[in-house]
């Protein structure tokens, strides 16, 4: 229960303050009056993606070959745990790396995926800290990308910002049609 755990103590302070928030006398979001902690939340929310990303890391070894022209997109990915045990699921059936760049409008959860990615040996994370839910975000990313299959994983927080997801989702659905989101 150890990812649960940092995901409920992560949110500290908006339990502190939810009366607040509910009668708009504080904003909670990011970049806002309160926030969740980070690296806890990150890490939290990669330990209880590790089932998912394992399941998603057989299918990309199923349905591709190889993975020299796949690239792998996380949006709010937080630390890159998702990414991270994907990676090493596809070295373990001998896959090599293909191209990944994680995303998450908190530049401060960077930190914590390179040192995530150091720790497993995985080298440098490429991130961008830019906000998915526009088509700017969206086109900017996508150049890097042109040419590549991408697979792209959405991060757990869209369940939060629902007007998020939905401009997220309409986004990439414009720009990157050939994109399968996972």
């Amino acid at each position: 229960f150890g990812g649960q755990a940092l995901m409920i103590s992560s949110y500290r302070a908006l339990f502190e303050n939810l009366l607040a928030v509910d009668l708009d006398r504080q904003v909670y979001g990011y970049g806002r009056e309160i926030y969740r902690l980070q690296p806890d939340n990150a890490y939290g929310a990669g330990i209880m993606m590790k089932p998912a990303a394992q399941r998603i890391a057989q299918k990309v070894t199923e349905l591709y070959g190889d993975t020299d022209n796949l690239a792998l997109l996380e949006f709010g990915s937080g630390n890159a745990m998702t990414l991270a045990i994907i990676l090493k699921e596809l070295e373990k059936h001998g896959f090599i790396r293909p191209m990944v760049i994680a995303s998450d409008i908190d530049p401060r959860t960077s930190f914590s995926a390179q040192e995530l990615f150091k720790r497993k040996g995985l080298g440098e994370v490429n991130w961008e800290s830019v906000d998915m839910g526009s088509e700017k975000g969206i086109a900017w990313v996508a150049k890097k990308l042109e040419g590549k299959n991408v697979i792209i994983f959405v991060g757990y927080i869209y369940h939060e910002r629902r007007e998020l997801a939905r401009r997220s989702l309409a986004a990439t659905s414009k720009i990157m049609p050939q994109a399968v989101i996972a």
